[in-house]
């Protein structure tokens, strides 16, 4: 009798096992001889209540900016537009310096007749490495090629899963850059209001997102988007994007 399980809203529960309520206020914990013990719990600050593997928990709050193939982006508070062609500083940590401090950077481009404008590079600064992909996901760490996995520095991770390269620094930046040149910046809680760029300052209000580069507002995303854009060195021709750029961003 001690090894029976439990019955919780018509899902059998083996002895110990735990299962989070919908809102994450409660959980439920399976006892001997089918017993269901509940206890009370919340999230805390910088969490929301989500489905993780398939496990619903706490899970951390975090902030999603995305370039999706024809340059369609959506900030990390949900404004959308379309980028030109060049390239753009996407987010950066604004305080220059913070141990923390990232800056992440995509070069659009149209490579080919009748195609749509892409990422076709990516950018990603930290303060003692730079890593850099292209369309094809050649990477390169500090200008050198480097193969997948790598742990090129401390606490970054360069890997890549289905067909789409990641760049992960536990400080609590994640960007990743699939073959099918979609590209995504995600960034933990605690950095919000603490970014810069074109991704907006992820403040959970839209509004703030409808300002350029030097804080003056616009109706126009296409302007606003636009005073993100670096100069004009990293324009190279399509076909030496299978290399890093060695000019200034």
């Amino acid at each position: 009798m001690d090894m029976c399980g439990c019955v919780y809203e018509g899902q059998y529960l083996r002895v110990g096992q735990v299962v989070v309520t919908k809102g994450c206020d409660s959980k439920c914990v399976c006892q001997a001889s089918g017993l269901v013990r509940y206890e009370k719990r919340i999230c805390a600050s910088g969490e929301v209540c989500g489905v993780k593997d398939e496990v619903r928990g706490c899970q951390l709050k975090q902030g999603h900016c995305m370039v999706h193939p024809g340059a369609h982006f959506t900030t990390f508070d949900c404004m959308r537009g379309v980028m030109g062609l060049g390239a753009f500083e996407v987010a950066s940590l604004c305080d220059q310096t913070s141990a923390q401090w990232f800056r992440v950077v995509v070069d659009v481009r149209v490579c080919s007749n009748g195609a749509y404008p892409n990422v076709a590079t990516v950018y990603v600064f930290f303060k003692d490495v730079t890593v850099t992909v292209n369309s094809q996901h050649n990477t390169w760490v500090n200008g050198k090629n480097v193969s997948l996995t790598s742990t090129p520095a401390n606490q970054l991770f360069v890997s890549i899963a289905d067909r789409t390269v990641v760049i992960k620094r536990v400080s609590g930046v994640r960007v990743t850059y699939s073959i099918s040149q979609e590209f995504f910046i995600t960034i933990d809680y605690h950095l919000a209001c603490k970014v810069c760029g074109a991704c907006g300052n992820y403040n959970g209000i839209v509004k703030d997102d409808m300002t350029t580069a030097d804080r003056q507002s616009s109706t126009d995303v296409t302007v606003i988007v636009s005073s993100w854009r670096l100069g004009t060195s990293l324009a190279v021709a399509c076909k030496n994007a299978d290399s890093p750029s060695t000019h200034s961003i």
